[in-house]
């Protein structure tokens, strides 16, 4: 896990070293887990390594009864104006999850946990309430080994 995490934050810092747009938003929302059946809520940083192009490393918490999970995505969003304020764009990345399973009777006691790496894809619209803050909706698949999930998030966010 220590190894996965450092190589997301290494190719984090490679890819905005290498910025040329050096545009960059902060963000959260609320998310919906179709996995786990729950909502989460996530905090997100953009920044532009294109005109057009962003990458968007972000976090995501669930937690439910008996289940914990959070991710990690370095995801990438090509934006697509398409009116006056509104945008929309793909999106496509790489994910880390982490999932932990508790169950507790009076007579047994059980944890599981796993993590898994796999990959992000989907869509979402943007509308720029002014020119700093914005509202978001997404849309996407993460991919992994025995456990994928999609996950609609409603955000809203604030550019530098």
């Amino acid at each position: 896990m220590k190894k996965t995490v450092a190589i997301l934050i290494l190719a984090l810092t490679a890819l905005t070293a290498t910025a040329q747009n050096g545009r960059s938003y902060v963000g959260a929302g609320i998310n919906f887990g179709t996995d786990i059946e729950t909502v989460g809520i996530g905090v997100k940083y953009g920044y532009g390594l294109l005109t057009h192009l962003y990458v968007e490393p972000n976090f995501n918490y669930f937690i439910k009864d008996d289940v914990n999970m959070y991710d990690i995505n370095l995801d990438f969003k090509y934006f697509i104006n398409v009116g006056q304020n509104f945008h929309i764009y793909p999106i496509v990345g790489l994910s880390f999850a982490h999932y932990k399973y508790s169950y507790n009777s009076t007579l047994v006691s059980q944890e599981w946990k796993t993590n898994k790496m796999g990959g992000n894809f989907g869509a979402g619209a943007g509308y720029d309430i002014t020119s700093n803050w914005f509202v978001n909706i997404d849309l996407k698949y993460r991919a992994m080994a025995d456990i994928g999930q999609g996950v609609f998030s409603f955000g809203f966010g604030y550019r530098f």
